[in-house]
């Protein structure tokens, strides 16, 4: 493969740059229409027995480690130009990036080995990002959720070079996923404002991450990514930087990599045009099809796109992952992990906490109707009425456990919680609302 790529090299660039759309696999190679042309065959992907005496040098073998074919279908999340490139085995920053498949062995989804900054595993093991919508499953017909999948019903495919040169194939198996709970109450919020006024609030996708714990341990080759966790502060901050530069005629720019679905291999978009930020995550011009959710988000030196990695370890530094592309644009969005969220995750822990080390706190609602929302903000939807707050507020003497709090850009306090039913969102903190206790901790010995 890799001689073949460097025999056809020019006619591949020729294409991509004039913004190849729509490809598929036949068996004498990948036919790639430009603007509705059909265009030069690219022969990289010729069967071995077709050339026996090339040796494809496995640096240039492209990530396909789950096999997965390509679908031929037209996205609209692809502007004129298509950015994307291949990513090989050679790039080896890349090798934490998994291929997501069910219990069919099909694969649907991309995720990543990664640490996150502040927090570590409870036991040993390793961490895999995703989007939460990937661990969810819809009606087809309605869209309806109907369940979020078990972990037997998640494995993961990678690949990577070893000491030697040689092609390492290897699968991790789920033992644990969390989701995000303000990604489903988000979208319950969202149903609910629909059905109230008749339309939805915004097109996005909020709260959109999730977390797979596995027992399993990452093959030493494998350097796994960092995951660099937001608040609501620094969200807010980012979303200015970005405004302030495109208003200084500056471009912020990251790498966006995935398993898009019109692509037989893992692609990157090392020129992921920043174009706006909330206190949840951003859009880009990241050039992405389905397939390619829950993708990494890299950060990247500015001037020669250029993965940026973490001093000491050397891990890449990532940023948010993939949720959704934006119907009848070349926008994608991409969610970022909250702090306060993750101190909800089961099998996490603040680095350097014992592991027997169990920290709580609680508070009791002191007023007879207390808010409770999507986001540390008064103008943030509420929380979708149930049979226990059938008007979205907590009432007087209402528990709750706290899982983190924030300042929100008017200085006010907010805590993230869980009330006594179960329902995850944010109050207000103000001492004239909300008793909270002390946080407490205590060891378990088993």
């Amino acid at each position: 493969m890799g001689s073949l790529k460097t025999l056809f090299g020019a006619a591949a660039v020729v294409a991509n740059m004039a913004g190849a759309s729509d490809a598929q696999d036949i068996q004498s190679g990948i036919v790639t229409r430009v603007n509705g042309v059909e265009g030069r065959t690219q022969l990289y992907d010729l069967p071995d027995v077709v050339l026996p005496n090339f040796y494809g040098d496995p640096e240039d073998a492209f990530r396909n480690p789950g096999n997965r074919t390509a679908i031929t279908q037209g996205y609209d999340s692809i502007g004129e130009v298509d950015e994307r490139r291949p990513v090989t085995l050679g790039m080896r920053q890349y090798n934490p990036i998994l291929q997501m498949m069910d219990s069919n062995g099909r694969s649907f989804c991309t995720a990543t080995i990664a640490t996150i900054a502040g927090f570590e595993t409870q036991e040993q093991g390793t961490i895999i990002t995703t989007a939460a919508h990937c661990v969810e499953v819809r009606d087809p017909n309605t869209d309806e959720h109907i369940k979020f999948r078990q972990p037997e019903e998640i494995t993961f495919a990678g690949n990577y070079l070893d000491d030697n040169g040689q092609i390492q194939f290897f699968k991790m198996g789920a033992d644990k996923v969390w989701v995000n709970p303000l990604y489903s109450e988000n979208k319950n919020a969202d149903i609910a404002y629909k059905d109230k006024h008749g339309y939805f609030p915004d097109n996005i996708v909020e709260a959109d991450t999730a977390l797979v714990f596995t027992s399993q341990i990452t093959p030493q080759e494998v350097i796994p990514a960092k995951v660099l966790p937001s608040n609501y502060k620094t969200s807010l901050e980012i979303s200015e930087k970005i405004s302030d530069a495109q208003g200084q005629g500056a471009k912020i720019m990251f790498a966006v990599a995935g398993h898009s679905s019109d692509k037989p291999y893992l692609t990157v978009d090392e020129h992921s045009l920043a174009l706006y930020g909330d206190y949840d995550g951003m859009n880009t011009q990241a050039d992405i099809v389905p397939g390619a959710s829950g993708g990494p988000v890299f950060v990247i030196d500015q001037k020669t796109a250029e993965l940026i990695e973490d001093s000491t370890t050397h891990q890449p530094l990532m940023f948010a992952v993939n949720s959704t592309v934006i119907d009848k644009t070349d926008q994608a969005r991409h969610s970022y992990y909250n702090i306060d969220t993750l101190h909800d995750v089961p099998f996490l822990k603040e680095e350097g906490r014992e592991s027997d080390l169990y920290c709580a706190q609680s508070g009791e609602v002191l007023v007879d109707g207390l808010n409770i929302r999507v986001s540390p903000d008064v103008d943030a939807q509420l929380l979708a009425p149930d049979r226990y707050h059938p008007q979205s507020q907590l009432g007087k003497g209402e528990l709750f456990n706290v899982h983190g709090d924030t300042i929100n850009q008017l200085g006010q306090a907010w805590a993230l919680v869980t009330t006594e039913f179960g329902r995850t969102g944010y109050i207000s903190a103000n001492p004239e609302y909300v008793s909270v206790d002390q946080k407490f901790c205590f060891k378990l010995k088993l």
